[in-house]
């Protein structure tokens, strides 16, 4: 890959953020990080929840 053609980066640039937007990217940080670590905890979670013998029962809308 040369120098001109660089891969995305994965996080947006920063800069180009408003105050508020930067602001912002800490909480969303923090959940993305989350997210990461529990990744096969979830799918297990997920796994289970779909194994299950009967349906959900459906809610009642509010």
């Amino acid at each position: 890959m040369t120098a001109s053609r660089r891969a995305p980066s994965r996080r947006p640039c920063r800069r180009a953020l408003t105050a508020l937007g930067q602001e912002r990217m800490e909480p969303i940080d923090m959940l993305a990080a989350w997210a990461l670590r529990r990744r096969e905890a979830v799918t297990q979670a997920r796994a289970a929840y779909d194994a299950r013998e009967e349906p959900p029962t459906p809610r009642e809308p509010r």
